[in-house]
């Protein structure tokens, strides 16, 4: 009986070690009264093991230090508990349904968490990090442009097509400064694995260069402040693209450099953000299908492309086809713009675009249009003068160039509108207020309405050529130089108002880099624009840029 009786409170004193301090004074009374009593002096002391997890101190609930137990002591005296202020109330057995909370330092065991299901069940077969899944690249730059202009004539840093001031007016007697973070840039490259020899990838990659409203003096609806132009820009996708390789044929779909011009395997060099008069630069929705024949000493790649329409409503898209010969063990150093050293084979690339126009009758109520198809040739080269590779790149030298003819294909040229041309206005010989107005459908630089209502295209003639030279030994240091011309043959007798079209443009400019350390790269560019206007006036601005670039892949 005594023995049930010792159990018995043991397992009170066990409960009482996470309950309350009432319940703990009554639980230790309960034992005391329980404990055997020595029968003799030769006993040994009943010796009663703490409860498991008992420390000399075992912490109260709430309050883990705060305080003391009672730790019962063998003797022949009843022990005397310790005074509290509190009455004991008749001890009561815990309710069954009542379960204490555990200790604090116990660690409660959950349930394994549910796995999110997203998309189809192959997905769902197992969790894999996504790094190892399908090998996502993060890269682009950081980049600072400091930049000082002879004219008030560019807003951005990119030149371009953008009209110059003319001679006289106040904006072409003035300097102007600008600070600009716009062209940096970031993208992700994403990799899946290749499954039955075919290999899926894809690219996404935008900048700060997207459409701002025009900056004006004072900002207000429609218009943006110099704070908000320069500090606040808008988010641009450059390229959203994914392409399946396969041993046939490559497809690639998205947004993407045009084909037209094989873009941007020949880029020249440049601190500036492109392009200059001469050069090909665009970049569009398209589906393009290519196939690589590779050979010892020559390869050779063939591609065709579908691509987004100058004019919507031609309903008919771009249609652009090309090839491309490399010789592949006559490698070269470059750099396409400033991002850096990179190796790539001589080549030469041929290229043509073929489009649709048609666009209303040139009257304000038309019921029928008129039709005129461009079309355009490019003939690009990249030529080693000094080949080298990127580990030992000190001496190497290597050429650009780029020509290219055509009609009707002035959105190939950005940014600006190369001629600066638009639509004469409709005849109003019986002077109605407001006049008749023609419903344009249509961007401008491409076709327009000669002085006898004709729909004519608009030709061009551009080339533009470069060089690179790397300092030896280290080849950290490295100088370039590009000289671009642009000509319209048909422009100027299209019957528009001289004084503001432009037929010709020339270029050219002068750079040196540095590589401080492998991220970070410093330029400076010294550069001049010449535009002649067709009533032979000619407008100018000279550029200093400074420039900070930190590259990461």
């Amino acid at each position: 009986m005594q023995n049930r009786r010792l159990v018995h409170a043991g397992m009170s004193w066990a409960i009482a070690c996470t309950l309350p301090e009432v319940a703990l004074a009554q639980a230790t009374a309960d034992f005391n009264s329980a404990r055997p009593v020595a029968q003799a002096p030769d006993a040994g002391p009943v010796q009663v093991a703490q409860p498991v997890g008992a420390t000399d101190n075992p912490p109260k609930i709430g309050d883990p230090q705060s305080t003391p137990t009672p730790v019962p002591v063998q003797n022949n005296s009843p022990t005397v508990m310790p005074p509290t202020t509190v009455p004991l109330p008749a001890y009561r057995p815990l309710p069954q349904a009542v379960m204490p909370p555990p200790p604090t330092n116990v660690t409660v065991a959950q349930p394994a968490p549910t796995t999110p299901r997203f998309g189809p069940a192959p997905l769902d077969s197992e969790i894999v990090a996504v790094k190892g899944k399908w090998n996502p690249t993060l890269y682009g730059f950081v980049e600072l442009d400091m930049i000082r202009d002879s004219t008030q004539s560019l807003t951005g840093v990119s030149p371009g097509y953008l009209p110059l001031a003319r001679p006289g007016t106040y904006a072409s007697q003035y300097g102007r400064t600008i600070f600009d973070v716009r062209g940096s840039r970031f993208g992700f490259r994403l990799a899946a694995p290749e499954t039955d020899g075919i290999k899926a990838t894809a690219l996404i990659e935008a900048d700060f260069l997207g459409n701002q409203l025009p900056t004006a003096y004072p900002a207000g609806p429609g218009s943006n402040s110099e704070y908000s132009f320069s500090t606040n820009p808008m988010l641009r996708i450059r390229h959203a693209a994914l392409r399946v390789q396969t041993p046939v044929v490559d497809v690639l779909a998205g947004q993407y450099w045009q084909l037209f011009g094989w873009q941007p395997y020949f880029f020249p060099l440049s601190a500036q953000i492109p392009a200059y008069p001469g050069e090909l630069y665009s970049r569009a929705p398209q589906v393009r299908v290519s196939h690589k024949f590779d050979a010892d000493v020559v390869s050779l790649e063939a591609a065709v492309a579908a691509a987004r329409p100058p004019q919507r409503n031609s309903d008919f898209p771009d249609a652009q086809a090309g090839l491309r010969f490399l010789v592949g063990h006559w490698v070269g150093v470059l750099a396409t713009g400033f991002t850096g050293a990179y190796e790539q084979a001589a080549g030469i690339g041929v290229s043509g675009v073929y489009r649709k126009f048609r666009v209303p009758e040139f009257t304000a109520n038309p019921t029928s249009r008129r039709e005129q198809t461009g079309k355009g040739l490019s003939i690009d080269a990249l030529l080693p003068l000094v080949p080298a590779r990127v580990k030992d790149k000190g001496n190497a030298l290597t050429l650009t160039g780029s020509f290219s003819v055509g009609t009707g294909i002035s959105d190939l040229y950005t940014p600006g509108t190369p001629g600066n041309a638009g639509f004469p206005t409709l005849p109003n010989p019986n002077g109605l207020n407001p006049a008749p107005v023609w419903p344009q459908d249509i961007d401008n630089g491409l076709v327009t309405y000669d002085a006898d209502g004709r729909l004519r295209t608009i030709d061009w003639q551009m080339y533009i050529v470069g060089g690179q030279y790397y300092l030896p030994p280290s080849g950290r240091v490295w100088l370039g130089g590009n000289y671009g011309r642009a000509k319209s043959g048909n422009l100027a007798s299209l019957g528009l108002t001289p004084s503001q079209i432009i037929p010709k443009y020339t270029f050219w400019d002068a750079m040196a880099f540095v590589e401080v350390t492998v991220p970070v790269i410093l330029g400076l560019e010294y550069a001049q624009i010449k535009q002649t206007y067709a009533d032979n006036t000619v407008a100018k601005n000279s550029r200093v840029q400074m420039s900070a670039y930190y590259i990461f892949y």
